[in-house]
């Protein structure tokens, strides 16, 4: 797979399907810790359209520095997007990474044709005891995250629920857990004009439905989707239904 140059940073970034497809192509981008696996292969390869799913800088195979900020994230995205020559896109993000592409919405609104954010609000709160435990009790810190990625109401399914935390440099994590802490589009939200899907698992309990019911009742034109038998990795605990979610909207905000 290929490596962008984005200023002082190599960006590993999956890129797969038709390249000269007439449908806008689509970029997944990750949530805190994470990488582009983080994403089922039910939406990195949606049918008959480009998709790029890139790893972050320092996380997957993306060379670091990691950042701590998402505005910085977004800036590195933006100079992805730039560096692939895509002029408008989809933008669709996991937690950290809806975030991210809020921002980026913000930054270059005539680029994105649409946002899709997974588990994301207009705020992202992180308990302070979870970021302070990163540093002086990163297993314990770790281990209380990963409780709360877990699903409240879980159903059966073959993939994996939650990311092996304990391969994640706890000191990456940590920056992209302020990172996300700092976060608030409360102010600017009702700016953004270009269509979005919000969808949140029934078990959410880092970003409830709550908070996804608010993201979208801030835009103007969002829809909300709440998944059944999903927590904050709906993607990978209902990777069927959330694929089904994604190609449906795309049907009717992209044809092609």
């Amino acid at each position: 797979m290929p490596v962008a140059q984005v200023g002082e940073i190599g960006l590993w970034y999956a890129d797969q399907g038709l390249k000269e497809s007439p449908r806008l192509p689509v970029l997944l981008v990750h949530g805190a810790g994470g990488s582009h696996l983080d994403w089922p292969a039910t939406l990195r390869r949606l049918p008959g359209r480009r998709v790029i799913a890139p790893d972050l800088p320092g996380h997957g195979r993306s060379a670091p520095p990691w950042r701590d900020s998402i505005g910085a994230y977004a800036g590195d995205m933006v100079g992805l997007l730039d560096c692939l020559g895509l002029g408008r896109c989809i933008l669709a993000g996991h937690s950290m990474g809806g975030a991210i592409a809020l921002s980026m919405a913000r930054m270059r609104p005539q680029c994105v044709a649409g946002l899709i954010l997974i588990g994301c609000g207009a705020r992202l709160p992180v308990p302070a005891a979870i970021l302070d435990g990163l540093v002086a009790e990163s297993q314990r810190a770790l281990a209380e995250f990963d409780a709360r990625l877990e699903a409240s109401d879980p159903m059966p399914s073959s993939f994996p629920a939650v990311p092996d935390l304990a391969a994640i440099d706890p000191a990456v994590l940590r920056a992209d857990l302020l990172a996300c802490g700092r976060f608030d589009a409360t102010g600017w939200l009702g700016g953004l004009s270009m269509p979005a899907l919000v969808v949140v698992g029934r078990g959410d309990r880092v970003t409830p439905v709550a908070l996804g019911e608010d993201l979208a009742g801030r835009m103007g034109a969002a829809t909300l989707v709440v998944v059944e038998g999903g927590g904050h990795f709906v993607p990978l605990e209902q990777p069927g239904r959330v694929g089904e979610v994604v190609r449906g909207w795309l049907a009717g905000v992209d044809p092609g």
